[in-house]
């Protein structure tokens, strides 16, 4: 239960997207993106491993119309940034939807040429 209430954090570091919860989840570097995207209504996922729960999922999830990807994010957040690299999608949110939305803004100016 503890793992739950833990607040998940997302930030724009050393050329990085970094997600942290109790460490480092995730850190995505920026010319690996190939598409990055902000949507504010989280499809239905299923997890396959990892944690499923109110207020965290985290781990490799089944997504409608993305397949396998890996999320860390609080699914009752309203703003979740989605990041497609070669090999793999990610669906990520900090716990506050405001930094969700500076992190992918962040990224979009740093001028990032999809490869």
């Amino acid at each position: 239960m503890f793992e739950e209430f833990t607040p998940i954090s997302l930030k724009l570091s050393n050329n990085q997207i970094v997600a942290e919860h109790l460490k480092v989840e995730y850190a995505i570097n920026i010319d690996d993106i190939k598409e990055i995207k902000i949507i504010t209504q989280l499809p239905r996922t299923q997890k396959r491993m990892g944690t499923g729960m109110d207020k965290l999922e985290k781990g490799s999830f089944s997504v409608d119309g993305y397949g396998d990807c890996d999320l860390c994010l609080n699914p009752q957040n309203k703003t979740f940034i989605v990041v497609t690299t070669a090999s793999n999608t990610y669906f990520l949110s900090d716990e506050d939807n405001a930094v969700t939305q500076k992190v992918y803004e962040e990224v979009e100016k740093s001028n990032i040429i999809y490869h």
